[in-house]
């Protein structure tokens, strides 16, 4: 399964996995491009949610909020690579 291709927009940051991309646009939201079949390129979508930052692994990615600092994963959680018991995007503090 495949996200489109990455949008004409300006990006702050972008960070490259395997088989997919992740970047922080101008206004701070979060767009994600290639391979999805673990969701790792389905970030959160939350009004007035901006990001400061995006890194991405092989099956999942993490961004980082600008205001709280609040760390948001989404993706394959199969290692386990953040709380086992949380399920898609979650919130680590």
């Amino acid at each position: 399964v495949w996200q489109a291709s990455p949008p004409r927009a300006r990006f702050l940051s972008i960070a490259s996995g395997d088989m997919h991309n992740c970047g922080v646009l101008e206004a701070g939201n979060i767009v994600c491009w290639g391979l999805n079949n673990r969701l790792q390129s389905s970030p959160p979508v939350a009004d007035g949610l901006v990001f400061a930052a995006v890194f991405v692994g092989l099956l999942h990615s993490c961004a980082v909020t600008a205001a709280e600092s609040l760390v948001m994963c989404w993706g394959d959680n199969s290692a386990p690579r953040w709380d086992s018991h949380m399920q898609g995007p979650v919130a680590a503090t």
